[in-house]
């Protein structure tokens, strides 16, 4: 999600252009907290969630072209599969392993991003990305 997020939302929430709104996407805390709206993510809920609802409408990145289909998908997907952290910590990875939860990992690329998909190997747990 990061490399999404850093090419289409940073400028406009957290980068040059300031922090429009009041939604500092620079950071998971930040994009958790939500803006001046309110949360714009609510885990598990992609539909009910203002994020999605104004990337989907094509309403954001407001200047900007809509972003492509396959990506609006994966952030509705990771929103829907809980919201986790948008870069999981290697080290932890590495620990986790280590203490024998089963994990899988592969990248996807998409529009130029390479994208980590970290997820349980267990029937019905949800991926991190």
């Amino acid at each position: 999600m990061k490399p999404i997020f850093e090419k289409s939302c940073i400028r406009c929430h957290g980068g040059a252009n300031g922090i429009e709104g009041e939604l500092d996407q620079r950071t998971y805390a930040g994009l958790m907290k939500g803006g001046e709206s309110g949360a714009v993510v609510i885990p598990g809920n992609s539909a009910g969630s203002l994020l999605y609802e104004l990337i989907d409408a094509g309403k954001m990145p407001r200047r900007s072209t809509k972003l492509p289909q396959e990506q609006i998908d994966l952030i509705a997907r990771w929103i829907d599969e809980g919201a986790g952290q948008l870069i999981a910590p290697r080290r932890r990875l590495a620990a986790e392993h280590a203490e024998g939860t089963e994990m899988a990992s592969a990248s996807l690329r998409l529009c130029g991003c390479t994208l980590d998909l970290i997820g349980d190997k267990r029937p019905g747990a949800g991926a991190m990305i």
